[in-house]
């Protein structure tokens, strides 16, 4: 298929990969598509933020414009109300689920915006992804793990729904042809992953959301879809974070740790679809506190049971230190300037909490002292 060029430089290909690497990664998922594939599943990463879910539905509305199958989209989390104008039930199936997969066989199946598969619940791993018959990583975390059969993994993009929309070209699509959810769905990653432009990487970003508003895009109506109506549930919780923010000795910390109170006022809600904005707002909130005056790095530390065991998960925001080797340190590769890991909990999660503090701290001290 002929496809039309918008009217970018040779240098900009926002609808086809950067890197020859990348371009004949391309043509393998191409190659396994014009073979036999009657079944398709694509899944993001556990406790899912917007890129996750926006990656996930593009990446299912692009298979099923360019097959006609109408693939399985795993969400491991439950999708907030507000994110769900962006499915259309006849063109992706959307599974809702924690932890429990029963073995299924798929003749394609897709991870995006996972770096490594410790990303993603175990028993979806051994039942689901590597019970395919072939696989693929879509993604733009510094990791240098290939766990699939085709890896793309492009670090300069922003968001994981970026590198989504390179795969138009190289399947021979023609981006006005994809459904308008397959917009609102790239923006949602792009526009989540960035926090409003605020932590893009490079003027790609800029020039991917203007190539998506030539395509159709509604950017109002996304934005006022992902940014508006925020729960009064959320605005009470927003209130007694600002209690609990703590700064460390020399000004350069800030951190946010959700103690036995804050973990109390989250199970009074009972609303699931608000288990996204609870962790979400949060993180943005925290994202925040970086800005303050003399901070360098600001942390969320939040308890969450993962596959039967407790840990505590926390949550970096930069504004210069690269956090990303910290948690590479820990096994869990993200960003420079956006990254965060797990610690075990051993004894009690307040001292767990304490530990971590003290791992930024001197971490903070190690790179500020250079």
């Amino acid at each position: 298929m002929q496809i039309t060029k918008i009217g970018y430089s040779n240098s900009f290909m926002g609808w086809s990969p950067k890197t020859k690497k990348d371009k004949s990664s391309v043509k393998e998922i191409n190659d396994i598509l014009a073979h036999s594939v009657d079944s398709i599943a694509v899944s993001g990463h556990r406790n899912p933020d917007g890129d996750a879910i926006g990656s996930a539905f593009a990446m299912g509305y692009l298979l099923n414009a360019k097959t006609g199958i109408k693939p399985d989209v795993y969400v491991f989390g439950e999708i907030p109300k507000r994110f769900s104008y962006l499915i259309d039930d006849k063109k992706i199936n959307v599974i809702n689920s924690e932890d429990k997969f029963d073995k299924k066989f798929y003749d394609l199946a897709v991870c995006v915006d996972v770096p490594n598969l410790s990303y993603v619940p175990t028993q979806y791993v051994n039942n689901v992804f590597n019970n395919a018959n072939k696989t693929v990583k879509v993604d733009h975390h510094m990791s240098k793990i290939d766990y699939a059969d085709v890896n793309i993994a492009d670090t300069k993009s922003s968001s994981a729904a970026q590198v989504v929309m390179q795969l138009v070209d190289g399947l021979a699509l023609d981006p006005k042809e994809l459904p308008e959810q397959f917009n609102d769905a790239v923006y949602t990653g792009l526009v989540t992953d960035t926090k409003n432009f605020s932590v893009a990487t490079n003027s790609e970003t800029f020039k991917d959301a203007a190539l998506l508003m030539k395509n159709g895009l509604d950017i109002e109506k996304v934005t006022e879809q992902t940014y508006s109506n925020i729960p009064k549930e959320i605005q009470a919780m927003l209130n007694l974070a600002k209690q609990k923010v703590r700064f460390s000795e020399d000004g350069k910390l800030v951190y946010l740790y959700c103690d036995k109170e804050f973990e109390d006022y989250k199970k009074s809600i009972l609303r699931p679809d608000l288990e996204y904005d609870i962790r979400n707002r949060m993180k943005d909130f925290v994202n925040d506190l970086r800005k303050t005056e003399g901070v360098e790095v600001s942390i969320y530390l939040i308890p969450e049971e993962k596959e039967g065991q407790q840990f505590l998960y926390i949550s970096g925001r930069s504004n210069q230190i690269d956090i990303n080797e910290l948690t590479t340190r820990f096994g869990r590769p993200g960003h420079k300037k956006a990254a965060g890991f797990y610690l075990p909990i051993i004894d009690s999660v307040d001292n767990t909490a304490q530990k971590a503090v003290e791992i930024y701290k001197k971490y903070i001290n190690e790179k500020t002292q250079k």
